[in-house]
């Protein structure tokens, strides 16, 4: 009897859970056509220079500039920076690069000819869209959703039919 009701327990709460389950794309569109709640994996800027973004911490467009997370413990060669902020203690604040990226809370040094960013921390930076020419969306795709759920709602069923057969008893 115990294992009847584990069986039926246990498959119910994969239907309960089954349908927290999402499955995404990822498209590749040009900036024009991304939308502002639209989830920004990926940036191609216009130099060819591609940015992954984190999953976890996607990308945005706000008015005419795309905000995201930088990667902690990048170098930044002063080559490629237009202006950069310090405080009385020399720690870098904020650095606005030659094709107009604007990173923000830094704290990072300047090192040899660099601007090294701290490995602990993300910081916030921006680029104007002119300077970007495709972006990677991910989206939810709706019709891998629906048959994953509707997949995993049939497996469950399923498994409840067989573990009915398997424990049946014929009547006496």
């Amino acid at each position: 009897m115990f294992k009847k009701v584990s069986s039926v327990v246990t498959l119910l709460a994969f239907l309960f859970f089954e349908g927290a389950c999402v499955i995404h794309r990822v498209e590749d569109i040009p900036v024009k056509s991304a939308a502002a709640k639209d989830e920004i994996v990926g940036v191609v800027k216009t130099s060819g220079e591609y940015i992954q973004l984190s999953k976890d911490a996607p990308g945005r467009i706000e008015g005419d500039r795309l905000f995201f997370r930088t990667t902690p413990g990048r170098l930044i060669d002063m080559s490629d920076v237009e202006e950069f902020k310090q405080n009385e203690k020399g720690v870098v604040y904020e650095i606005t690069t030659k094709d107009g990226a604007v990173i923000r809370n830094v704290e990072g040094r300047v090192e040899e000819g660099k601007i090294v960013l701290p490995p602990q921390k993300n910081q916030d930076a921006s680029i104007p869209l002119s300077e970007v020419e495709m972006v990677q969306v991910r989206r939810v795709n709706g019709s891998m959703t629906f048959l994953a759920a509707v997949g995993g709602f049939l497996g469950v069923l399923g498994g409840i039919f067989v573990i009915a057969l398997l424990t049946k008893q014929s009547c006496p």
